[in-house]
């Protein structure tokens, strides 16, 4: 018998807006609900400190459980999980740990290296949403227990049968979609922009916002973030054209409800932390195509035959970029397109069936150590004791933008 026992944050599951917290509250449903022979699974949710009561917590689970092995699953991001791996008894019983790679491994390697450092020589499987991230993964971190294994799909209580009999709006008159929290990075600029000029030719077409303004981005173009700049762009551009609608931030079942009532999801993403992309799963799952970025995970899941791919490019200030004039071109040519809602799922996995799911494709994997690579301590001496951020146009280091250039090879190649 296999005892799982993951671990969720309390601040996410107070902030409910956010992916994560929209992936953990479903997961405590899959939880609850998971009966199998073989194993249990049991969910804790702990501090962003992780502090002693946490560590009661975990220490009288484990007593408690009469299984003939523990595994714990770290599914967060900011939780500092360094308090409990450094703990004598958890160093002692050399349980097995899965890591979820959130923000993927370059995001604060710091905090990755604090957290995985005490695990240095135990068995650590390290779990990347896709390809392209698990090809990055794998320059920085050898071990063979590296491996593919999707986000859940949250999906609230959206009704399938009813909404997938609903077709794509007449030419002419589509609604474009974007979803999620509203940064730089995720291309809103760019979005608005771009529709004014589409609808000149196309007067009946809309685009409905769904987000807030984030400053929690990082570094491009030489500047964070700047939610009032972000927010005041936004009220203009809903002030002056009556066809541009921001709803603001949604619960999940109002958002997915507003989702199917539009017709193409944007997402012209270049966020350098990309792992998943919740919205185009969601968008997928209902059947909306996507016009988005070859970029970061993003580019894993869309599908050539239904959606319309821009690529990146690595501008000489050393930032990811695209091409506006194609994206006002997908816009124009998915607006009159000939397409049905066709539901693309190959990829994703529901939540229901989540725990489930993992627990197959981890069961058979031997037990092993990692260890980090060269590339690795190289990457955060760049990151530490230079404050050199990938993609940062302030940093001139020819050298170590060639070796972020490396890194990231795989986020838009």
């Amino acid at each position: 018998m296999t005892h799982y026992i993951a671990f969720f944050d309390k601040e996410s599951s107070e902030n409910i807006w956010t992916s994560i917290a929209q992936m953990q509250e479903a997961l405590r449903d899959s939880i609850d609900n998971y009966k199998e022979k073989d194993s249990i699974f049991t969910y804790l949710n702990v501090n962003i400190e992780f502090d002693e009561q946490d560590l009661l917590n975990v220490k009288s689970t484990v007593d408690d459980s009469t299984a003939d092995e523990i595994v714990f699953i770290y599914f967060s991001l900011g939780v500092k999980f360094h308090k409990f791996t450094r703990q004598p008894w958890v160093r002692e019983k050399g349980f097995r740990h899965i890591i979820f790679l959130f923000g993927v491994l370059i995001h604060r390697p710091q905090y990755q290296a604090e957290k995985l450092l005490p695990l240095i020589k135990d068995d650590v499987i390290l779990v990347s949403a896709c390809d392209s991230v698990k090809q990055q993964t794998d320059k920085l971190i050898h071990t063979p227990n590296s491996i593919n294994f999707p986000y859940p799909l949250t999906m609230g209580d959206f009704d399938f049968k009813q909404k997938w009999n609903k077709k794509l709006s007449p030419p002419g008159e589509r609604t474009f979609l974007y979803a999620g929290r509203i940064v730089e990075s995720k291309g809103i600029f760019e979005i608005i922009e771009c529709f004014n000029q589409h609808q000149k030719f196309y007067p009946k077409s809309k685009l409905v916002l769904l987000g807030k303004a984030n400053d929690a981005s990082y570094v491009l173009h030489g500047e964070k973030n700047d939610i009032s700049k972000i927010e005041s762009y936004i009220k203009s551009a809903t002030d002056h054209n009556c066809n541009i609608i921001h709803l603001g931030h949604l619960p999940l079942n109002s958002m997915l409800e507003e989702m199917v009532k539009c017709d193409i999801l944007l997402s012209p993403s270049t966020f350098y932390t990309d792992d998943f992309g919740l919205s185009i799963a969601q968008a997928k799952a209902i059947g909306l195509p996507v016009i988005g970025t070859k970029w970061g995970a993003q580019k894993d899941f869309l599908n050539p035959e239904l959606d319309k791919i821009i690529p990146i490019t690595i501008t000489d200030k050393n930032y990811p970029k695209f091409s506006k004039k194609q994206l006002l071109a997908a816009m124009n040519e998915m607006q009159v397109k000939e397409a049905e809602f066709t539901p693309d799922l190959d990829k994703y996995i529901f939540a229901k069936d989540w725990a489930h799911r993992l627990h197959n494709e981890i069961k058979n994997l031997k037990k092993t150590n990692f260890e980090f690579t060269s590339n690795f301590n190289r990457y955060r001496d760049y990151y530490l004791e230079k404050a050199h951020f990938p993609f940062d146009p302030r940093f001139k280091c020819e050298e170590a933008n060639h070796f972020h250039e490396l890194l990231f090879s795989s986020f838009y190649k």
